[in-house]
Formats: C-alpha cells, structure tokens, sequence
C-alpha cells in the first residue's frame, strides 16, 4: 500500500471516528435530558407515566441553557410544555408552554 493511501484512510477513519462520537455525545445528552424530564414530572408534578403523550428533547439555535429542550404533551391537556435544565441549579424547569399558537 503506498504512502499517500494509508494517509488518506487514517484520515477517514479518524473523521468517521470523531463523527461518530460527536453524534453520539449529542444523542446521550438527549436521553439523560428527556429520562430526567420524565422523572421530574412523575416524582415531582406527580404526573402518571400512562398521561404523557410524547416527550422528545430537540436541539435550539440558543445558547446556554435553552441550547437542548424537551417537548411535553399531557393527555387531556391542550397545552405543549417545554421543558429546560438550569445549569446554575440543575434541576429542571419549565421554560415555557403554548396554547392556542400563543407562548407564553
């Protein structure tokens, strides 16, 4: 195998490599967030597990603590909850919640 070949697939592995965790590094931080949003509104809100229609963390062009939210909808609840991690208490909080098209 030649010099300039055995360069070029290190340097592809080691993309891949980095890649992949970098991915990888962003899809834990989701699920921690979201299995800390889930147990926040069961232990705290006293929320049943059975009356949460979707939790999904999502990333935001923001920065700092609204940088990685989590979508919540209660079943027989019209409003859609977004939740966030306080990085100077860690502990979740609500940042907002819509109803209506209206935020608030």
């Amino acid at each position: 195998m030649n010099k300039k070949l055995k360069y070029f697939l290190i340097f592809i592995i080691s993309c891949v490599v980095i890649g992949g965790s970098i991915y990888g590094y962003m899809e834990y931080k989701k699920y921690v967030i979201k299995n800390d949003v889930e147990s926040y509104l069961i232990e705290t809100k006293k929320i049943d597990k059975k009356d949460i229609t979707e939790i999904t963390p999502f990333y935001t062009k923001e920065t700092g603590d609204r940088f990685l939210l989590v979508y919540v909808t209660l079943k027989n609840d019209k409003k859609e909850y977004t939740y966030m991690r306080d990085s100077k208490t860690n502990k979740i909080k609500l940042e907002s919640y819509n109803i209506g098209g209206r935020t608030y």
